[in-house]
């Protein structure tokens, strides 16, 4: 399996780079991202975990739709258009609600992002989560 590695690594770097056509060029280097979603809220508490690799300077949507690609059961999600970009209304099939006034929080490391998921770019061996949250 090791021996193979390094073609994996190749292949998945294609695959990459074939899904952002125009965006990223070879020369772009890979990063890998940790990202985590947590719902210990409503319903059956959850917690899912992927490590995914993206190009450099992708931003936090391109890593949920990676995430999204390679684990859709857990992954999946849905965005509402708004004014100021992608705004996220379902992981999971776990939707927030302004009746119950849940939303999903988005956090690097232990910090509030202060910035959309269309806007965020991740850096390399990051860890972002994903929190359904009260508000």
């Amino acid at each position: 399996m090791l021996e193979n590695m390094p073609l994996i690594l190749h292949w998945t770097a294609f695959l990459i780079l074939v899904s952002y056509p125009g965006v990223f060029n070879e020369a772009t280097p890979l990063i890998s991202v940790e990202y985590t979603i947590v719902n210990n809220l409503m319903g059956e508490n959850f917690k899912h975990s992927i490590q995914v690799l993206v190009p450099e300077g992708s931003v936090l949507l391109q890593v949920m739709k990676k995430a999204a690609e390679i684990r859709p059961k857990e992954f999946s999600f849905s965005t509402e258009e708004t004014s100021l970009g992608p705004f996220v209304t379902a992981i999971n099939n776990l939707s927030g609600s302004s009746n119950e006034k849940t939303y999903w929080q988005f956090f690097s490391e232990e910090r509030p992002l202060e910035e959309g998921v269309g806007t965020y770019k991740t850096y390399n061996k990051e860890h972002i989560l994903a929190i359904f949250s009260k508000f």
